[in-house]
Parts: structure tokens; C-alpha cells; sequence
């Protein structure tokens, strides 16, 4: 196609300011007394020449725009017309382009079906556990890389899996811990520096239950010496009442609170021991109340 762009020669107009020279020289000479420190008897002065220097600065604005425009009213025109005819241009181009990028990405589904196949063929042990969306290099599906290549990477995959396997259960010999680190090194699979860190997780979870190890043995001595002093004074007693072989009915008084009374009470029933007032006969009282 025999394509040319003819455009009606551009005729360059020099702009420039002819009085610029002057104007700096009667800028200089007016703004200088501008050019001061306010205080608080001056700054509303101050905010009236503001205001006078607002109005000069809009004024050489609205100019230079005013000129901006313009110079850009020939450009603007033209403008248009080269848009319609790259609009012409790209309606076509764009046809072409949705088409050769639908058959490009047929031959990225075709060559992705065989990179599938081989994974599950070589997979192997460690299906279920090597996922194929970790390890997947978007590069596999370009043109430009050969699926022999591919083939090797997948195959570097297993090979590089099993000797860090090999590496992870030489240093992790612990089995629920070995088998938390493997589980962390194939949800990492893909990072370059994942044996490193499944190493670095087998630390720290050995500190963690070493830790929580600890903390037990505190709780448990700390339990320990918490221990009821009734809940000792009961076994002491119960060991002591085992020892005997009879029964004597044995008369005392106690001083005690309303709540201590209680505690007494409870210590007493809890314990089986029959109680009552001064002349009781708590043997028959006890087989009484069994009965009952």
C-alpha cells in the first residue's frame, strides 16, 4: 500500500515582547519598594500591595495564554484530521490484532496441556504435595522458550525437592516436628531460598516448644505448691484414719467464725466423719444416717 502524508508547508511566526528590556528595567525600579519587612502597623499595607502585584501578574497571564491560544488554533485544527485518519487506520489494525493474539493464546493452551502432562508423569511421590500453580513460570508458555527447556525445569524441580528432603530429615530428626517443616517447605516451594527457611521454621518451632515445655513445668510446680492446704490436711488425716483399725468418739471444742463453722462443716462431710453435740452417740447416729 502506497501511503503519503502530505501537509501544506508550516509557517513559523515570531513571537517576542519588543518593550521587554524596559518593562524589567521599570519593574525593577517600582517592585523594589515592594520588597519589605512587615510589621503590625504595615501588614495591611502590605496586604493592599499584594493585591496590586495579583492584578499585575493576572494581567501578563491572560496575555500569554491570549497568545498560547493563538499560536495553537492552526495546530488544533490539523489536529483533528490526524486523528481521523489513525482512527481509520486503527479499526483495522486493531481487527488483526484480536485475531493473531486469539491464535497466539490457542498455542499457549496447546503448549500448557503438554507441560501438564509431564509434570503428572514425573510427579510421582509427591503428588498431592508438589503444587503445580507454585511451581508454574508464566516464561514457560512464551514462543521464545523451547518446551525441551520446560521439561528440564520441571525436572530440576524434582531433583533440587529431593535432595532438600534428604537435607531437612538429616538436621530434623524430631517426627511431628520433621513433618511440620515439610509441610512448610512444599506450601514455600517456589521461593529460591526455601530449604533456608524450612530450617529457619524447624528453629522456631523448636523454640516455641521448648518454650511452651517450659511454661508447663513452671505451672505445674507453681499448681504444686498451690495445692488446698485442706485438700493436704485431708489426705494426712484420711491416711491417718486408714491407719486405725477402730473408731474412738473423742469430744472438743473450737473457736470459730461463721465461715470457718461452714468450712469445718464441709471438711467433716466431705471427709465422712461423723460430728454432733456433746453426749451424742455418733456411732449410732452415722449408722442412722446411712440408713436413713
Amino acid at each position: 500500500m502506497s501511503f503519503e502524508l502530505i501537509v501544506s508547508e508550516v509557517q513559523p511566526q515570531e513571537i517576542s515582547i519588543k518593550n521587554k528590556e524596559e518593562l524589567k528595567k521599570e519593574l525593577a525600579a517600582n517592585l523594589e519598594k515592594y520588597n519589605k519587612v512587615l510589621t503590625e502597623e504595615t501588614v495591611k499595607e502590605g496586604s493592599s500591595d499584594r493585591a496590586k502585584l495579583n492584578k499585575l501578574i493576572d494581567a501578563i497571564e491572560t496575555k500569554r495564554k491570549e497568545i498560547k491560544n493563538s499560536c495553537l488554533e492552526p495546530y488544533n485544527n490539523i489536529e483533528k484530521d490526524f486523528k481521523e485518519l489513525t482512527s481509520l487506520i486503527g479499526s483495522v489494525r486493531d481487527n488483526l490484532d484480536k485475531q493473531i493474539k486469539s491464535f497466539e493464546q490457542k498455542k499457549k493452551d496447546e503448549k500448557l496441556e503438554f507441560i501438564v502432562k509431564y509434570f503428572s508423569e514425573k510427579v510421582s511421590i509427591y503428588q498431592g504435595l508438589i503444587d503445580f500453580d507454585l511451581i508454574f513460570n508464566e516464561r514457560w508458555l512464551n514462543v521464545t522458550y523451547e518446551l525441551e527447556k520446560v521439561y528440564q525445569d520441571i525436572d530440576h524441580v524434582f531433583a533440587k525437592t529431593n535432595n532438600d528432603l534428604l537435607t531437612i530429615n538429616a538436621m530434623v530428626k524430631d517426627e511431628k516436628l520433621n513433618e511440620q517443616v515439610t509441610d512448610y517447605y512444599f506450601k514455600h516451594i517456589n521461593l529460591p531460598t526455601c530449604l533456608g527457611d524450612s530450617l529457619k521454621e524447624a528453629e522456631r518451632i523448636h523454640k516455641i516448644n521448648e518454650q511452651m515445655k517450659h511454661l508447663k513445668e513452671q505451672k505445674a510446680i507453681i499448681t504444686e505448691k498451690k495445692e488446698d492446704p485442706n485438700k493436704v490436711i485431708c489426705k494426712t488425716i484420711q491416711q491417718e484414719v486408714d491407719d486405725i483399725e477402730t473408731e474412738k468418739q473423742y469430744e472438743f471444742s473450737v473457736l470459730l467464725t461463721d465461715s470457718k463453722k461452714v468450712l469445718l462443716r464441709t471438711f467433716l462431710k466431705e471427709n465422712k466423719i461423723p460430728y454432733g453435740f456433746p453426749g451424742d452417740d455418733l456411732k449410732k447416729k452415722y449408722r442412722n444416717e446411712v440408713n436413713a
